[in-house]
């Protein structure tokens, strides 16, 4: 397993908003939040760009990240990626330091 550099960028996460972690045992992946303070309403055939208070650095060009859709957000709200699957590769982060800025996922609502 590599170690992989995030930088807590948004003062809200740790505090209001919990740091990303595997919630349950046997997780795949970590659950991620939305670094807002107020509430979005996403109305139908809409997107919004969500930020996740947080920058990472892939110091290696042969890993990747991926930000894909776990819960039943989709099938009972119709909110989904707005690019299906986010990549979070070395192209995006080559910095040479830990990350440029926050990292945000689109959300879309087809509008159940």
């Amino acid at each position: 397993m590599k170690d992989i550099e995030i930088k807590i960028i948004n003062p809200l996460m740790g505090d209001s908003i919990p740091i990303p972690k595997y919630e349950t045992k046997g997780s795949a992946g970590i659950d991620l939040r939305a670094c807002i303070e107020e509430k979005v309403l996403l109305a139908a055939g809409t997107t919004f760009m969500v930020p996740i208070g947080f920058a990472m650095y892939l110091e290696d060009p042969n890993l990747a990240a991926l930000v894909v859709p776990r819960s039943g957000l989709g099938s009972k709200k119709g909110i989904v990626l707005g690019n299906l699957v986010g990549l979070i590769d070395y192209l995006v982060l080559v910095s040479g330091t830990i990350g440029t800025g926050i990292l945000f996922m689109t959300l879309y609502s087809a509008g159940h």
